[in-house]
Parts: C-alpha cells; sequence; structure tokens
C-alpha cells in the first residue's frame, strides 16, 4: 500500500508527545536572551519582567524564529497594558530581534514617556432622591490627589475607599455601577469619575446576641459601642468584633447585618460568637546572655463568675529572680467603664545590684476614659528586706500608684502603627518611720511609624523617662532606684549595669533617660529583620545630668512570626564598653517586640 508508513509514522508522533522526544533526539529549538531598555523605574522594570513570557521560558526555547517573534509581541501587549496600570499612557515600545547574535537577542525598547496627571474627579449620584445629605468625599480623601501620577491600582483603592466612605455615613449597601477613566493625550491628563448608588440610608436596630454558653448576656451587651437608633457606621460593627475578641472569652465573632433596613430604616445586628476554654495553662521561656535562662509557668481562668472575671496564677524563675504572683480583674465594678485590679506577688529578686525579699499587694480602680486613653489609682503595700554593699535594711511601704495610659497602637505584641504613653506617679510612705517618704515619676512613650507596605518597614521609637525625689539617693530602697541595661532597656548592656557604680556594683539612681530607635523589616511572611540603636543612663540626682554621657549599644534582631506574637533573638554589642564591666555582647531572646 501507497500509504502504509502513514500510521506508524502518526503513532510515532502521538507518541513522542505523549513521552517526550529523547535527550539524545531533542530539538534545539532557539536559544535566546533578553533585554529591556528605556524603564526608569525598578518596580516597573520588576513587573515587567514577572509578567514576561520571554524571560519566564528561556529554559524552553520555541523551535522557530517566528515562534519566538510571537512571544515577544505578547509581551509587547503585556507590558503596554502595565505601562497604563502605572500611569505611563503615551508608552511606546519596540521590538527588536537580532537573529544574528548567539544566541538571539530580544530588545525591548522602550520610550516611556511622561506619567499622566489626575486632572479631575466626578461623582454622580444614581437611584437617591436628595443628595445633599449624601456627604460625598473630595479625591483626596479616597487617595486620588489631583496634578499626581494616576496609577490604576490607585483608582481600584479610592473605589474601595468610597464604599467604606459611604458605609460610615449610615449608607450599609452601596455600590458603585459604572467607573470611568477618560485619557487626555493633548494635555497628558486621567479624568476619574464614579457613578454611585448608595442605596437606602439606615439606623443601627435591634442587636441579637448567638452562641453564648457561660457567658453573660449582658456582659456583651455592655461592650456594644452604639445605641439603637444610632446612624449606621460600619466602623462600629468591626469595633464591636474587636471588643469581644479582646476579652479572651471568644474563639471567634462575627458581627452581621441584616441584608436590608426595616420599614422604618432601621437595620438588625447579630453578633455569632463562639466560646473558647476559660481555664489555660501556658509555659514560656527566654534566655538573655545577663539574665540566663528564663521560665515561666501560669493558669488562668477568664470567667470564673461568668462576667469575664479574670483570675491568673503564676510562677517564674530566671537567674534574677523566684517569684509567685496571683491577679484578679473585674470588669464593670461598680460602673460600665470602670474595672478593679488585685495583685499579689512575693518574691526573692537578686540581681548584680541588691538582693530583695519582698511581699507586695495592691488594688486599683482603673476606669475607661475614651476608647484609647484609661486611668488608674489605687492603694498598694510592700514588705521587703533589702541588702546593698553589705548593708541590710527592712521595708513596711505604703504607697499610692496612679496613672494615665493612652494606647493608639494597632496590636499587642507586633505593634505597626499609632503609638502608648505611660504616665505613672506614686507618693511613698514608710509605715516604720512615717517622716520618711519619697515621690516615684515614670514616663515612656513609643510611636510606630509604617513607612513601607510592600515590603513591610516599621520606624519605631521609644522615650522613656523617671524621677525620684523627697529624699537622698541611699535612703531610698535600692529595690525601688532607677536600673538601666538589658533586654527591656539599653540593648548590649548586662542587666541593670548602666548607671552609678560602686567597687563595680551597679547602686542605681533618682532620674532615668532612655531613647530607642528601631527600623523593622518584614522579609517574609514568617521572618523579619530588625536593625536597633539604643541609649540612656541612670542619674544620682532627682533629674538627668546632661552633662554625663548616655551609653549607646546597637545591634541587629531576628524576628520569627507566631499567631500568638514575634519571637524575638537579638545580638547587641555596647558603643561605649567599659572594660572589666561588659561584655563584648549581649544574647535576647522572647517574645513580643523589644517594646
Amino acid at each position: 500500500m501507497k500509504n502504509s508508513g502513514f500510521l506508524p509514522s502518526v503513532a510515532f508522533a502521538i507518541l513522542m508527545a505523549l513521552v517526550g522526544t529523547p535527550d539524545g533526539l531533542a530539538a534545539p529549538g532557539v536559544p535566546y536572551e533578553v533585554i529591556i531598555e528605556g524603564v526608569s523605574e525598578k518596580e516597573v522594570l520588576d513587573d515587567l519582567k514577572a509578567s514576561s513570557d520571554s524571560f519566564a521560558m528561556r529554559d524552553r526555547p520555541p523551535a522557530t524564529m517566528g515562534m519566538l517573534r510571537q512571544r515577544a509581541e505578547r509581551d509587547k501587549e503585556r507590558f503596554l497594558k502595565l505601562f497604563k496600570a502605572n500611569g505611563y499612557y503615551g508608552a511606546g515600545i519596540e521590538v527588536e530581534i537580532d537573529s544574528e547574535s548567539k544566541p538571539v537577542l530580544i530588545s525591548f525598547k522602550v520610550h516611556e514617556g511622561p506619567p499622566y496627571l489626575l486632572g479631575s474627579v466626578d461623582f454622580q449620584v444614581v437611584e437617591y432622591g436628595k443628595d445633599e445629605d449624601l456627604e460625598l468625599p473630595g479625591g483626596k480623601e479616597i487617595g486620588l490627589r489631583l496634578n499626581e501620577p494616576l496609577r490604576s491600582r490607585a483608582v481600584l483603592d479610592a473605589e474601595k475607599k468610597l464604599l467604606h466612605h459611604m458605609r460610615r455615613k449610615g449608607f450599609p449597601f452601596p455600590r458603585v455601577t459604572e467607573r470611568k477613566v477618560i485619557v487626555d493625550h493633548a494635555t497628558r491628563s486621567v479624568s476619574v469619575g464614579f457613578s454611585l448608588n448608595p442605596g437606602p440610608k439606615a439606623w443601627f436596630g435591634k442587636t441579637t446576641v448567638i452562641g453564648l454558653t457561660s457567658v453573660n448576656e449582658s456582659l456583651v451587651r455592655g461592650e456594644i459601642p452604639w445605641q439603637e437608633g444610632d446612624l449606621f457606621n460600619a466602623d462600629r460593627l468591626d469595633e464591636f468584633r474587636n471588643i469581644l475578641m479582646g476579652l479572651g472569652l471568644f474563639a471567634s465573632v462575627r458581627v452581621i447585618t441584616d441584608e436590608s433596613p426595616d420599614e422604618k430604616g432601621w437595620l438588625p445586628v447579630t453578633a455569632v460568637v463562639t466560646e473558647r476554654k476559660h481555664r489555660s495553662i501556658g509555659a514560656g521561656l527566654g534566655y538573655r546572655t545577663d539574665e540566663r535562662l528564663l521560665a515561666r509557668l501560669t493558669w488562668e481562668h477568664r470567667n470564673i463568675f461568668h462576667g469575664a472575671e479574670r483570675l491568673s496564677l503564676a510562677a517564674k524563675v530566671s537567674g534574677f529572680t523566684k517569684s509567685a504572683e496571683a491577679g484578679f480583674k473585674k470588669p464593670y465594678f461598680l460602673r460600665e467603664d470602670q474595672t478593679l485590679r488585685l495583685s499579689f506577688r512575693m518574691a526573692e529578686d537578686e540581681p548584680d545590684a541588691y538582693m530583695s525579699r519582698n511581699l507586695t499587694t495592691s488594688g486599683v480602680l482603673e476606669r475607661n476614659l475614651t476608647r484609647e486613653i484609661k486611668a488608674g489609682a489605687g492603694l498598694a503595700f510592700k514588705l521587703s528586706e533589702v541588702e546593698q554593699l553589705e548593708e541590710e535594711e527592712k521595708f513596711r511601704l505604703l504607697y499610692l500608684p496612679s496613672y494615665l495610659e493612652w494606647d493608639s497602637s494597632d496590636r499587642l505584641l507586633d505593634p505597626t502603627s499609632g503609638g502608648r504613653l505611660t504616665l505613672l506617679v506614686a507618693p511613698y510612705l514608710d509605715m516604720r518611720n512615717v517622716e520618711f517618704g519619697f515621690l516615684k515619676t515614670q514616663m515612656s512613650a513609643t510611636r510606630y511609624v509604617p513607612v513601607s507596605r510592600t515590603p513591610g518597614v516599621i520606624l519605631a521609637g521609644r522615650l522613656g523617662l523617671g524621677s525620684l525625689s523627697g529624699t537622698d539617693l541611699f535612703s531610698v530602697p535600692a529595690d525601688e532606684r532607677f536600673y538601666a541595661g538589658g533586654g527591656g532597656s539599653i540593648r548590649g548592656y548586662s542587666y541593670q549595669s548602666v548607671g552609678p557604680l560602686v567597687e563595680g556594683q551597679p547602686t542605681g539612681g533618682r532620674s532615668l533617660l532612655e531613647v530607642s530607635l528601631e527600623l523593622r523589616l518584614e522579609l517574609t511572611s514568617r521572618w523579619g529583620l530588625v536593625g536597633f540603636l539604643d541609649g540612656g543612663n541612670v542619674y544620682e540626682r532627682t533629674a538627668p545630668d546632661f552633662s554625663e554621657p548616655l551609653l549607646w549599644g546597637t545591634g541587629v534582631g531576628f524576628r520569627y512570626f507566631t499567631p500568638v506574637g514575634p519571637l524575638r533573638f537579638d545580638v547587641a554589642v555596647p558603643l561605649d564598653r567599659r572594660p572589666e564591666i561588659d561584655d563584648h555582647f549581649q544574647i535576647y531572646v522572647s517574645l513580643g517586640q523589644a517594646f
């Protein structure tokens, strides 16, 4: 038969397509290299390479020059779209293929032109009778700034912000029905327009709580941050969820609304909760070169009387401390915004500076002044035996601790924005000698500034101040004076070693100054890198003596991000190392950021 070889040939071709060509028979294809010229922004260049088949498939060269040109032309179309997405609407690209080069060279020659600027932002309201009460945002409020380059991502983000703005202003179900981006090549400008259907206006209606088993419903209702009949605001829903999760009583919380308001315009809300186990046992380990191994064992009941009352017990052992602690927290004490805190601590503290056997108990009333500010005041008693420089003293201190705290940070153990401020004031009186007393004042301020979102870069700063007044230095108990140095203070110097020394032994001081600066870089979702600089000193006077230089330490740290917070590993060196006092470096391992 004339075609007797046709079927075997077809069968062989199919077999080769399925199993591949043997190495010895593999077609070489057209090997090539790729370059892109004329791109001014590295970020854009990286995006071009990431979207390119020519770059991604270099190890799989096409069989012919024609197929290679098709690959390059497909990339050209992708590149033009990407340039438009980055505001370069007038960009042009020439593709050159040098077939004489070995390997073949593909050149993308880019003519960016200037980025087009945002000329106007317009809103058109549809299907809504009265628009005078809509309180539409300006372009700047949703991230669209006139006379600045416009990227397509900014338009998409602006749409999300527009909808969120409306949800905050009483419109729970807004929709953007049309989005327009009009390019004017003559003026090299772009106009953006949104057609907005705000939907019905609504007010908070009845709130239903589902899923409670042992927690009192009155506790949950007491945390609702709105009143029935208040104008709807979607931020309040998120706030309510965060408050409930912050109680530590629930494994999950969902706060949802009905799909539409009722005939009065009221929108019902439902909180769906799942309670977590209210008892927990915890253990923690840490390491610092100065304190050596630290171990902590805890037990906690977070709902002991079904009203979020919290009882906690803890034991801690380290190279300097052996302690047993108990704490009780009663929220809604006498009024909704007030908390009763009781504490007890029995310890033997033996750092290099002193030895102290002490027992401390306190009761404090704490009140929430705003969502970010709280204040507290109470009564405390401390019984102690303190030894320093071979002299032993006994104290029975009655004191009145009071404090003011402001916290706008976004997270407890790994904040990325906001700040914190704490002011502490406590007058002390010795019950064995009522003529002896002193005043202790402390201030701590931290600030967290996001520098970049991708990659995540955070600049964090801390300032600490302290002062003791009313008596001379050595009349103040050694365990109540100020000390500096260590993992939570000036890294690079051993625990409590910074400040006045007598025969190489720290004695503490009556005033304190500490500063810290960190640059926190998120390398991946799991790993981070930190560079830090700490400085400070302790002084014999009641106020810092700026004629005495600060001692500085610096170093780097790694962070491993866990669900409960970052695991910290810091290595620090003293920049002002004192011979025979300071080691060459210090290592710190613990949970949570340094501040």
